[in-house]
């Protein structure tokens, strides 16, 4: 694998049942070439996004040579990474333009200044954010004016996608709150009007999906 020796020289003789050694030159670094990364994660940082963590136990890396391909397309170049921008071999390289839901094979080579070590290959598919939809029931307003709107959210099972939080937004509302199966709000605006409620859902793999409805208040 990959190493860094140093090594300095100095000439050496024997006077009179003396050692006598001269002066060591300067050191002199060589480093063998890098083999191949021991291992690469790689998963959502969200909808549109990947992260990749590496695994490598070479010495004198320079740069990670990072190529992308989707189905039978040629891979194409995603670096190099320089490591100078890395300040910790477990820092995540984050992956941009990624469709939710696509799948894509990645590679990565090790480069330093001996050669450039065999690809190791991933196959990863970009997650999905949360689907919302409303359940299709009448919102419900309550006599002390507390609105609450229905919904249901699924997540993406690939990646196990789950609920982590949610909030609403409502139109003339103190306060809001919100689940994964709907939102509440204390109205005071209680004229006649139209207006709107948009309800978030967050899930733990970074991703995010809002859905507004429009209702109407009679009075």
């Amino acid at each position: 694998m990959g190493r860094v020796y140093i090594y300095q020289v100095r000439s050496y003789r024997q006077v009179a049942a003396e050692d006598c050694f001269s002066t060591p030159t300067d050191a002199l670094s060589v480093t063998t070439p890098p083999v191949a990364l021991i291992d690469i994660s790689i998963t959502p940082a969200g909808p549109d996004i990947l992260q990749l963590v590496l695994t490598d136990t070479n010495q004198g890396t320079v740069q990670y040579q990072i190529e992308r391909r989707q189905g039978t397309d040629a891979f194409t170049e995603r670096g190099p990474l320089l490591v100078t921008t890395l300040s910790d071999a477990a820092q995540p390289i984050f992956l941009d333009a990624v469709t939710p839901g696509e799948s894509y094979d990645y590679r990565v080579a090790v480069v330093n200044e001996s050669g450039t070590s065999d690809w190791l290959p991933r196959n990863a598919t970009a997650s999905t954010a949360p689907v919302l939809t409303w359940s299709g029931t009448t919102p419900e307003l309550t006599p002390v004016c507390s609105l609450h709107l229905s919904g249901s959210a699924s997540f993406d099972d690939t990646w196990r996608g789950s609920f982590q939080s949610a909030s609403a937004v409502v139109d003339g509302a103190t306060t809001t709150s919100a689940t994964a199966s709907g939102l509440y709000a204390t109205l005071t605006d209680l004229n006649e009007r139209t207006f709107t409620a948009t309800w978030t859902v967050n899930d733990n793999l970074g991703g995010s999906t809002s859905l507004t409805q429009n209702l109407n208040l009679s009075v």
